[in-house]
């Protein structure tokens, strides 16, 4: 019983963790270089954004980060990574 017990008081944890993780539309600087794989640093994030390398908002002169079009960015620079490692390395053995 005490093992039922258990599960379900992890599985409540995980779907509330879930859910508020869901609700966060928009992340602060700080929150993207946090969530971001490898941690980029601040000044690293400011220069893709004065480039223009990645989706951003300013509000009231805020930078904000729309989480769903970072998980899309993330995914296509990952995308993009790999592509390049695959004709990289069909360059090198036709040579």
């Amino acid at each position: 019983m005490a093992n039922k017990v258990d599960r379900i008081e992890r599985f409540l944890e995980a779907k509330n963790s879930t859910q508020q993780e869901e609700k966060i539309k928009f992340l602060t600087l700080s929150q993207l270089c946090a969530y971001m794989p490898g941690n980029p640093s601040k000044s690293t994030i400011y220069a893709k954004v004065s480039r223009r390398e990645i989706p951003h908002k300013k509000v009231n002169g805020k930078l904000l980060f729309k989480k769903t079009e970072i998980d899309s960015w993330v995914n296509q620079q990952s995308r993009s990574m790999r592509e390049e490692r695959i004709e990289n390395l069909l360059i090198k053995r036709r040579a």
